[in-house]
C-alpha cells in the first residue's frame, strides 16, 4: 500500500508537507488513478523513508503545477521508533528542514522553532 492518496479526478490545490512516511511497500504518495488532471500539488519539506518504489511519488494522474522540491530520502532518526517515541534525535534531518503551515505548537504543545521541524514533533535539546 501507500502512505497517502491524493484523491483520484480533478483534484485541486493539495499540500503536504512537513510529513514523516514509512515503511509502506508501494510508495510514500499516491497522486490519483484516473488520467485526469491533479492541479496546483504540493509535496514538500517531507519525508519518505523506506516505502517502495525508491521513495518516489507515484500516479497516474497528469500534474500541472506540480511541486515535490525539498522532500528528503532519509532515516529520520527517531528516538524510539519500535516503542512509538517518534521524538527526534539531535542529529536527525527533521530539525530545522519543515516549511512553515501556520502551526504555532507540536502536538505536546512546544512552540514551533524557525523553520519548523518535519515530523509531528519539535526537537527539544
Amino acid at each position: 500500500m501507500w502512505g497517502l492518496m491524493v484523491p483520484p479526478g480533478n483534484t485541486t490545490n493539495i499540500s503536504i508537507r512537513n510529513n514523516i512516511i514509512m515503511n509502506f511497500n508501494y510508495t510514500p504518495v499516491y497522486v490519483g488513478n484516473t488520467p485526469n488532471a491533479a492541479d496546483n500539488v504540493s509535496i514538500t519539506n517531507n519525508i519518505f523513508y523506506n516505502n517502495g518504489n525508491n521513495n518516489d511519488i507515484r500516479g497516474n494522474s497528469t500534474l500541472t503545477h506540480y511541486d515535490n522540491s525539498s522532500n528528503l530520502k532519509v532515516n529520520p532518526l527517531f528516538v524510539d521508533y519500535a516503542n512509538s517515541n517518534f521524538h527526534l534525535q539531535s542529529s536527525s534531518s527533521a530539525i530545522g528542514n519543515g516549511i512553515d503551515v501556520g502551526l504555532v505548537t507540536d502536538y505536546e504543545g512546544v512552540l514551533y522553532a524557525t523553520p519548523p521541524s518535519i515530523g509531528a514533533y519539535e526537537y527539544v535539546p
